[in-house]
């Protein structure tokens, strides 16, 4: 008797499933992730010092933008926070 293989495709998702709760988070991160990309684009900083450099800034960044009683201006790849009072 022959045997047969049968191959059998399927499709599979790739990453995290859709949810309305994360969208608007990923949304933000990733034009984060956009302007830490050009902020960073020509920095002299190399390796380790530059990942450390680059998750400081996203940090701050994320941050700032979801305080509403702050407001994040970006200057030359620094954050700076001024109060709204």
């Amino acid at each position: 008797m022959p045997k047969e293989l049968k191959l059998i495709l399927k499709e599979q998702p790739v990453g995290r499933e859709e949810t309305p709760w994360l969208d608007p988070q990923r949304e933000r991160f990733t034009q984060a992730a956009k302007e830490c990309k050009e902020v960073f684009k020509d920095s002299k900083l190399r390796g380790a010092a530059k990942v450390r450099a680059m998750n400081q800034w996203m940090s701050n960044r994320l941050r700032t933008h979801s305080d509403d009683s702050a407001a994040g201006t970006i200057m030359k790849g620094t954050l700076t926070r001024e109060s709204s009072g």
